[in-house]
């Protein structure tokens, strides 16, 4: 814990596990400048992958296919369901992101 580690997609950006339980995770995300997310989804088998992000600095870039609350540098989405990053163009982007493991609905 509290070691930058690189994103899965390999695009140049690196987080942060700030805290960690069960069913959810709590990351700082570094996104530097020409780095980006392609298009993905987060699957977790039998559940429902939220995640609540804050852009603490820099370019709001985060494009999600179906959000279910935007409002200004917060965003709540479906993890897995498509989202992705665009490419920062200005400095860098610091985003709080919270990720919850929800039961499926019935």
């Amino acid at each position: 814990m509290w070691r930058w580690e690189r994103g899965r997609q390999a695009s140049g950006y690196r987080k942060l596990l700030l805290a960690h339980g069960r069913r959810w995770d709590l990351h700082l995300i570094d996104y530097p400048r020409y780095s980006h997310v392609p298009d993905h989804v987060d699957p977790i088998p039998g559940r429902r992958h939220v995640r609540a992000n804050l852009v603490l600095s820099g370019e709001r870039k985060l494009y999600a296919a179906e959000p279910l609350f935007e409002c200004g540098r917060f965003t709540i989405f479906r993890s897995d369901r498509r989202h992705m990053v665009g490419m920062i163009r200005r400095g860098r982007s610091l985003v709080l992101s919270l990720g919850l493991s929800l039961p499926e609905r019935a």
